[in-house]
């Protein structure tokens, strides 16, 4: 047909049609015909260059992967976050190229965005979130999620003590910070709390002063989250409103304010664990979230301008609703009937002033004690002598201490641990106060080696060079860490350093008589070999570490 076609325009309408009908292009169908007219048979195939597939081996399918891999990564490394923009493909290849990352010439974008999205590995795949799961608790007030946000719109006016609304200001923007700024006006805050057993809620609504330094505006704060939390956790005047007692979980954000040191001592003697949720994971509390938009764009929404001129009355406002939306939407109900099976732990005002209110910083004797009202009473074998603690009094009326690092211990009703002078047992059955702890036993393990030490090293060695030909100056050495030893250690201090950052033990936590053992170790070491082995400072950081093997 194409050969009897009468003109070259009838050839390129036949060229044309075969081209559009095989999905190919129309040099392909040219090279096909002059192949038949050669003799050659071969079927067409759409989208088939003609030339023969070969399938990758195994090894050059892992090295193109590695290859993706590699420009995965240049390409993640411009954004900061999920946020801005990654390094272009083109880009990317560039550099891994001249890097020698990768052959030069192997790949062009398109090749390589192909791979790229074919292992799920493109910059968008990579940041696509996760599926979130829901977090689900077994009965009430076994965990609490928390968030505060921003009311839309109203503001509090300083100066004319009330409630403006200002549709024209967006919180969020610099220019509307300056407007604040201007007429004096603070931004107030909705402070949530969703029990996440029966989904019922409470919130509270502030407006706080700038708490730190340099800053124009409030924000969210560890006071008004205190003084918040504290009425959640105790007894309402309106029965009503739910939520009552002292949780066993705290979920909240990872910048919130329920994270400064403060809160995090509150809580922990009221015996409240706080968790924050991941970065970017905002789903997994969706709870309130939930709450907090649905409050928004339904009730939020409905507040009469003229009426509400106080956050007074600003609060009483948003409490009816709750109580109303708590029993609409059947919370208030499953909270209530899931405390008739699993009882709260009910707050007192006494219990919030004794998480707040800490006594007089005490300090550790020697016998594992603290003294209180000229009246020893025992501690833990765990706190070293000369730790500072603060004493106070948990939720459940009991004393207890909290030191620096804070570990919370309870105090004993008895003082200082006695033993019979004869027999040296131990009086009053209280032989479980002064176990042998782990560092202990560490101590007499690493008091048993250094004496097998001292026995390999020879008498010679004792003898250390006194002639001094060069004085250092003065001053320190700045160190990476790394877990594997320097290649040599030359000096004693260097050494104990060494075992210092691999244990994470403090020069008092090993002892002076361990230090000075440790000293002397090194010390005949360095004479006898120059540099103290690596083998052996492995050998005193396992025996701290309780790790390695002791033959």
């Amino acid at each position: 047909m194409w050969k009897n076609a009468k003109s070259r325009s009838d050839k390129k309408t036949i060229i044309l049609t075969f081209a559009e009908q095989f999905g190919v292009s129309k040099e392909t169908i040219y090279d096909r015909f002059r192949e038949i007219e050669n003799g050659v048979s071969r079927t067409i195939v759409a989208g088939y260059s003609g030339v023969a597939q070969v399938r990758k081996t195994k090894s050059q399918l892992e090295e193109e992967k590695a290859h993706m891999m590699t420009i995965a990564l240049i390409k993640r490394g411009g954004k900061v976050g999920r946020q801005g923009y990654g390094v272009s493909t083109d880009l990317a290849i560039t550099a891994a190229e001249n890097e020698g990352l990768i052959p030069r010439g192997k790949y062009t974008r398109s090749t390589a965005d192909r791979l790229l999205n074919q292992l799920g590995i493109s910059t968008k795949l990579v940041d696509t979130p996760s599926v979130a799961t829901e977090l689900i608790s077994p009965y009430p007030n076994h965990c609490w999620f928390v968030d505060a946000t921003v009311k839309n719109h109203y503001f509090l006016n300083i100066k004319k003590e009330r409630i403006d609304f200002r549709s024209d200001i967006k919180y969020d923007s610099s220019h509307g910070m300056d407007i604040l700024e201007k007429h004096s006006l603070k931004r107030i805050w909705d402070y949530f709390i969703v029990d996440n057993y029966s989904k019922c809620y409470l919130m509270m609504t502030f407006a706080p002063d700038p708490k730190t330094a340099g800053a124009k505006h409030g924000g969210e704060n560890t006071a008004d989250w205190i003084a918040f939390l504290t009425y959640a956790m105790l007894a309402k005047s309106d029965s009503r409103i739910p939520i009552q007692g002292i949780p066993k979980l705290i979920f909240c954000d990872e910048g919130s304010g329920l994270n400064s040191n403060h809160m995090k001592s509150f809580l922990g003697r009221l015996g409240i664990e706080v968790r924050t949720h991941l970065p970017g994971r905002a789903s997994a509390k969706g709870a309130v979230e939930a709450r907090v938009g649905a409050y928004k764009r339904s009730f939020g929404v409905t507040i009469n301008k003229n009426k509400i001129y106080s956050l007074d009355e600003l609060r009483n406002h948003d409490s009816r609703y709750l109580i109303f939306d708590n029993n609409k939407k059947g919370g208030f109900q499953k909270w209530v009937d899931g405390t008739k099976e699993n009882p709260i732990t009910k707050a007192s005002q006494k219990n919030i002033q004794d998480a707040l209110v800490t006594e007089t910083e005490k300090v550790i004797t020697a016998y594992g004690t603290i003294r209180i009202d000229n009246q020893q009473f025992f501690v833990s074998p765990d706190l070293p002598r000369g730790t500072k603690v603060v004493v106070f009094t948990n939720s459940e009326g009991n004393r207890c201490v909290q030191s620096d690092d804070g570990r919370i211990f309870q105090v004993r009703p008895y003082g200082k641990i006695q033993r019979d002078i004869e027999t040296y047992e131990i009086l009053d059955d209280l032989g479980h106060e002064i176990r042998q702890t782990e560092l202990q036993i560490l101590r007499k393990q690493i008091q048993k080696v250094s004496r097998e030490f001292k026995e390999k090293i020879r008498s010679e060695s004792y003898l250390r060079e006194t002639n001094i030909t060069y004085f250092p100056p003065q001053g320190e050495e700045a160190e990476t860490h790394v877990a594997m030893a320097p290649s040599k250690i030359m000096k004693i201090d260097e050494a104990i350093t060494y075992v210092f950052n691999e244990t994470g033990f403090t020069a008092d936590e090993i002892g002076e008589e361990d230090l000075e053992t440790m000293r002397e170790v090194f010390g005949r070491l360095i004479d006898r070999f120059g540099e103290v082995p690596t083998g052996s400072l492995y050998e005193i950081v396992n025996i701290y570490l309780g790790t390695g093997t002791n033959d």
